[in-house]
């Protein structure tokens, strides 16, 4: 009766057999197998997901640090280099080895001297020509003769897996060559004297032989000397201290789940894409879209330093003492909380100072406007026509961007009156002509200035949270800055914003009232009128009486919908949005083929209908974008449910049915009339009088700022990568 325990106990479990490490891994892990756990089983893992230095963090329990190792030669010769040139990982970040003198010393503890069953797990985009003069190492822990293993591609691009001990050996090789210019998942498992080799979550051979656990470090992409380098970008490194089953390799190769769904974006050729440098693409876009060239995203939330992700090693220094920045809670992980006496400093160079064009961007939460300074590349003595700023604006209680090119300075402002506590999503761009600000993904008109931005002059530090003459300081927090040396489209900083959500989405599912909310966010909230001069009598409710909108609509593509009677229906949104780009979508159901509008601006800028001398068509008008009219080449009059959109990039117009592109043409104009107008669902307003009334039902109305690209259409018609839910109504 002593010996009492002071803590916390849970999960206590008794066998009246001897579990083995693997099994007492997957205890630890809740049941989980080891690559599927939330909790993570291997022994090392390096993600390389840093963005920054020469340290790879381990994020195993078993925190072993790697230290890269970048050679004087080769195609690169930075550590920077080899980050940047990572940025095209597998799942976000990885590593770039230039096969001629780089390579990561993983080092070695203890919980890294394998026992007699182990698994090696790795993704390898592999950049190595077949037929060189010797193999090369992706991963080597060995003593010479003694101990260890070697993971490597021979010369002829053969994945292999080989012990060469004193007491034994084994020498595995796959049955075919890996591809150059390629990603893929290799694995080697071991297991009593038993080894096999995987390639993309298949057994490809195995051999048997024997093992000695060793005592050597770990290397990455070399050996430790001047040899066997890998050309390579090497991402998601595992070493687990029990032998995978297939079934948990290919959970492994799945990144950890039993099946992968969707991927951030695509890459160039329209494939699924999970790579940091295509993060900032969107899916479908051979627009161009690097990846920046600094970004702060504040999650290290302590210590003096928040590290430039970009690779570009852009580190920003928390001032000190009193002038410090706190780490916060951010809009996306942690942030640095400014108190109006707060800044950090980056040191100055070319990569913070682009001349031809620039896109600057941060989220920002005010405790007071109080006329402050977020981002400032200019001079120690404040001279707007040099450099850049992003800045909240006093007294408007809004934000502002400006550039200068030495001689004057444009600036543009967002909308005014912002709240303080409310997170905002500000970007300023320059394309070469004119400036623009951003405000939550929606955009002002442009404010002519003649490039390129003139530097000459400013302070040797760039500053976050002050002017940089050390005045107004921001009082605020600040979260995931970002610098491009490009001008983000429209569509991109929509996507940065919420992943190019739209700017007004009304999905009809009240079910109730006369009220036809904005799911966007962005308050456009639709008034829903029935006067009760057609067949439906009243706006009702789902479970009511027949003869309403709101009952006859309650089936709709998903969930509920509104059902418009031809004759009096209508729903009215009042906005101010700008909108020089557009993309319409919709969802309609219709046995009309005389023309009626699903959705139009009351007279100006667009019109969204069926019908007319395009019976029983999709038409779809831009007023400005010359030829205005574009109409459908297949009816939709059948009673069926129909996806409908119509987009404008700025330079094409499209229509697409049922997620296919069934009418376009180029042409460009503008259509940012109408600013001020309301916009109208299943009713036309011609100057005052309200005509051409939809017959039928429509849901889900969504109304984008700019073009959407044909793969976003799809994901859009598919309600996203996939859907689960029945094909019409409610779950």
């Amino acid at each position: 009766n002593n010996g009492y325990f002071d803590g916390k106990i849970d999960d206590v479990r008794i066998y009246n057999y001897p579990r083995t490490q693997k099994q007492i891994v997957e205890d630890m892990n809740a049941s989980h197998s080891a690559p599927g756990s939330p909790v993570g089983s291997a022994v090392g893992y390096w993600k390389f997901d840093e963005g920054y230095g020469s340290t790879t963090y381990d994020s195993s329990v078993n925190p072993l640090n790697g230290t890269l190792s970048i050679g004087a030669t080769g195609s690169q010769t930075t550590v920077a280099q080899a980050r940047t040139n990572g940025n095209a990982g597998k799942f976000n970040k990885g590593i770039s080895f230039d096969g001629t003198d780089d390579q990561l010393n993983m080092g070695y503890n203890s919980k890294l001297n394998l026992p007699n069953d182990f698994t090696l797990s790795f993704w390898v985009y592999n950049r190595k020509a077949s037929g060189t003069t010797e193999p090369k190492l992706l991963l080597y822990h060995e003593v010479y003769l003694t101990s260890g293993f070697r993971v490597w591609i021979n010369n002829n691009n053969y994945f292999q897996f080989m012990t060469n001990q004193s007491g034994g050996n084994i020498s595995i090789t796959s049955s075919a060559p890996l591809n150059q210019g390629q990603w893929y998942h290799l694995a080697v498992t071991y297991s009593g004297t038993t080894a096999t080799l995987y390639i993309n979550g298949k057994a490809n051979n195995s051999g048997t032989g024997t093992y000695v656990a060793s005592g050597a470090n770990y290397y990455l992409a070399g050996m430790g000397d001047s040899r066997y380098y890998y050309d390579a970008i090497v991402d998601e490194v595992k070493i687990y201290n029990s032998a995978l089953t297939e079934d948990e390799v290919k959970l492994d190769y799945n990144h950890g789940g039993a099946l992968v769904m969707g991927a951030t974006s695509t890459d160039s050729s329209g494939n699924p894409d999970n790579s940091s440098a295509r993060e900032y693409c969107i899916p479908g876009d051979t627009t161009s879209c690097s990846a920046p060239v600094a970004e702060w995203k504040m999650d290290e939330k302590t210590g003096t330093n928040a590290y430039d992700t970009s690779g570009n090693g852009n580190t920003a220094v928390l001032a000190p003492g009193s002038n410090q920045p706190t780490w916060s809670t951010g809009k996306i992980g942690s942030s640095l909380s400014f108190d109006g006496g707060d800044y950090t400093t980056i040191t100055n160079n070319s990569t913070l100072q682009p001349t031809s064009a620039i896109t600057v961007e941060a989220w920002v939460k005010m405790n007071s406007f109080t006329d402050s300074w977020l981002i400032s590349n200019q001079k120690s003595t404040y001279d707007a026509n040099f450099g850049y700023e992003l800045r909240e604006d006093t007294p408007t209680n809004g934000f502002l961007f400006r550039v200068g090119n030495g001689t004057t300075s444009s600036s543009r402002a967002s909308a005014t009156g912002l709240s303080t506590g409310v997170w905002y999503h500000v970007v300023g761009v320059f394309d070469g002509s004119n400036t623009f600000i951003y405000l939550n993904g929606v955009g002002s008109t442009g404010g002519a200035l003649t490039g390129p931005i003139d530097y000459t002059g400013v302070a040797s530090s760039m500053y976050i949270g002050q002017r940089s003459d050390n005045a107004f300081r921001t009082n605020g927090y600040i979260d995931n800055v970002r610098i491009f040396n490009y001008a983000r489209t429209p569509a991109q900083i929509a996507w940065d914003y919420n992943r190019g959500g739209p700017v007004g989405w009304w999905k009809m599912d009240e079910c109730q009232g006369t009220t036809a909310n904005d799911s966007s966010g962005n308050g456009n909230t639709g008034t829903i009128t029935e006067p009760g001069l057609g067949s439906n009598v009243g706006v009702g409710t789902c479970t009511g009486s027949s003869g309403t909108m709101w009952k006859d609509g309650a089936t709709g593509k998903f969930n509920s919908s509104l059902e418009f009677d031809g004759t009096d229906d209508r729903v009215s949104i009042p906005t101010s949005v700008s909108l020089p780009k557009i993309t319409v979508s919709a969802w309609i159901k219709t046995s009309t083929s005389t023309e009626q509008y699903i959705t139009e601006r009351s007279n100006s800028s667009y019109y969204f209908a069926t019908g007319g001398a395009a019976a029983g068509k999709v038409c779809f008008y831009l007023a400005g974008a010359s030829p205005s009219w574009l109409c459908s080449s297949n009816r939709v009059d059948d009673g069926s449910w129909h996806h409908v959109v119509g987009t404008y990039d700025g330079t094409n117009k499209i229509v697409y049915v049922d997620g296919k592109n069934v009418a376009s043409i180029g042409g460009s104009g503008d259509i940012s009339s109408g600013g001020s107008n309301a916009i109208n669902i299943g009713v036309r307003n011609n100057a005052g009088s309200y005509v051409n009334y939809f017959n039928g039902q429509i849901d889900d109305v969504k109304i984008y700022n700019y073009g959407m690209t044909p793969t976003q259409i799809k994901t859009l018609y598919n309600d996203g990568a996939v859907r689960f839910g029945p094909a019409t109504g409610s779950p």
